[in-house]
């Protein structure tokens, strides 16, 4: 016979394992978001305010707009993550592609980031929920780099 405690050790067991807690954003701090000099770099003109390190999508009037993981096409399609901030008009420097981001965050080696449902945010794969349109931005690759390459699922999450 099993012990009280290893009863609910057990049961909290199987709760985390079918309900997992969602972890939350990632904190970019905007002045440590740097693209590597191999990244490809685009630009465009803001349709919003957006800071460095938000995740952008270009709406149908062709500005860049904060990303959406569970908002309405197209802020689902990921263009670019900024380089810089900007208001709505300036310019805006994006990275499309880049072997070696510094993202303005910590990441662990092989952990996987993607598009969050926080417009113009980025979150741990763990964070995927139904709704959302799974974009992976990147992978870890060491030395709080990402080997940013834009993936998207293009349906939503059961």
């Amino acid at each position: 016979m099993k012990s009280p405690l290893h009863f609910i050790l057990g049961l909290l067991f199987s709760i985390a394992l079918i309900a997992p807690a969602p972890a939350s954003d990632y904190t970019v701090t905007a002045a440590n978001v740097v693209a590597s000099s191999s990244a490809s770099i685009s630009r465009g003109t803001a349709g919003a305010s957006i800071t460095a390190g938000q995740v952008l999508a270009i709406n149908a009037s062709n500005q860049l707009v904060l990303a959406d993981a569970n908002g309405a096409s197209p802020l689902m399609n990921v263009a670019g993550i900024a380089l810089n901030s900007a208001s709505s008009g300036q310019p805006v420097l994006y990275v499309t592609a880049d072997a070696a981001f510094a993202p303005g965050f910590t990441v662990a080696a092989n952990a996987i980031v993607i598009l969050s449902a926080t417009p113009g945010g980025l979150a741990p794969a763990a964070d995927n929920a139904t709704g959302y349109y799974l974009t992976v931005v990147g992978v870890g690759i060491g030395s709080n780099k990402l080997k940013l390459d834009f993936h998207a699922s293009g349906v939503a999450t059961p």
